[in-house]
């Protein structure tokens, strides 16, 4: 399959829809975004987590019908299902902290505000329902 690499104003593009600034760009694997995946988390680099995130990113907030409440967590636990607290320690501050936001504007209450972003984010993927 040939698969095209988006170009900087592409990238930039792509960080602006998902909020983060393009300040952000040097830190976006080109490669992963074609690919819209990773192949394997294990050996991930930061540039391809960073990359990863900001995709779903992304996509929960263009489809906001599709992603909400429950829905939302399910996407969330598929996406992320082989993150742990330490690969969403590894993401750029204003992309974990987007990552949240995207997450608790679609109803997913992440905690009390002033929390570590990434213990957050890792405890989303323990939950099996939403908290009340």
């Amino acid at each position: 399959m040939n698969i095209k690499t988006p170009d900087e104003t592409t990238i930039i593009k792509y960080l602006s829809t998902a909020a983060i600034s393009s300040a952000a760009v040097s830190l976006i694997d080109s490669d992963t975004i074609a690919k819209a995946s990773i192949d394997n988390f294990g050996q991930a680099t930061a540039a391809q987590l960073n990359t990863y995130a900001p995709l779903r990113i992304m996509d929960y907030k263009t489809n906001q019908s599709t992603y909400s409440d429950l829905n939302l967590l399910y996407a969330f636990k598929e996406d992320f299902e082989q993150w742990t607290t330490s690969e969403f320690k590894e993401l750029d501050s204003r992309i974990r902290r987007e990552l949240r936001q995207a997450v608790r504007y679609g109803g997913i209450y992440t905690g009390r505000g002033g929390g570590r972003y990434e213990a957050q984010l890792s405890n989303i993927l323990t939950l099996e329902s939403l908290p009340p």
